[in-house]
């Protein structure tokens, strides 16, 4: 594709499978180097087939993009941060308006997908304003699913990757003289699953495999039952 000049020009892009229009979201731009990040919402995909997805420009045409683009994390999604628009503002692509504050941030020289920001390790956060209760006000019990990319220079610390409160929910990396560990904790009066304390519950994650200096995709599902931790 020819990017020259695309940052002067003025049109919507769409993406079609199928033969059909599906909700697509332009994350990342960067004309001048001809990089770009869509996500795009399929409904479904064949067993056994290859179906290819169509990405195109139209200059001069409009379109409802802002709906496109919320479209594709309707429903399920309660908040998405790609960490895209640089050091000082992180948007809520949902569309449900869970915009973060960064504090002492710097944008990372690489990234999963179009960018990502740099936390000190021991300083640096982002915060989500409106969260003390409502959506974000997760219960053990309540079905959830956490998705995170994180990628850590060396593992001798230890850091929390995500939180709520001191007293809620957070996802955490530890750092100990014999197994490297991700440890999902959840605060709560009644206790059960296989790790517990007098006020949380606890999902381990045991990994001695190396986890410095490489992308790791940590998801955490939970519901009724308890809890799940997946790594990669």
């Amino acid at each position: 594709y020819d990017f020259n000049g695309m940052d002067r020009l003025e049109g919507t892009w769409s993406a079609m499978l199928c033969g059909d229009t599906i909700p697509l979201d332009v994350s990342f731009a960067d004309p001048a180097a001809g990089k770009f990040t869509f996500w795009a919402r399929i409904p479904k995909l064949r067993v056994n087939s290859k179906d290819t997805l169509y990405l195109s420009f139209a200059e001069g045409a409009e379109s409802s993009f802002a709906d496109s683009a919320k479209a594709v994390f309707k429903n399920e999604f309660i908040a998405v941060w790609h960490f895209d628009e640089g050091a000082e503002t992180v948007n809520d692509a949902s569309g449900n308006l869970y915009n973060g504050s960064p504090e002492s941030l710097t944008v990372a020289d690489e990234a999963i997908a179009g960018s990502a920001l740099h936390y000190g390790g021991t300083f640096g956060s982002v915060t989500i304003p409106g969260t003390a209760s409502g959506e974000f006000d997760v219960s053990v019990k309540d079905s959830m699913t956490f998705s995170v990319w994180v990628k850590m220079e060396g593992n001798e610390l230890s850091r929390v990757i995500f939180g709520k409160g001191a007293t809620q929910y957070h996802l955490m990396y530890l750092a100990g003289s014999d197994q490297k560990s991700w440890l999902y904790e959840a605060y709560t009066d009644e206790i059960f699953g296989t790790d517990s304390t007098t006020q949380s519950t606890r999902y381990w994650y045991k990994d001695s495999s190396a986890l410095s200096d490489v992308w790791t995709f940590l998801t955490v599902v939970q519901d009724s039952s308890g809890a799940k931790m997946y790594v990669n």
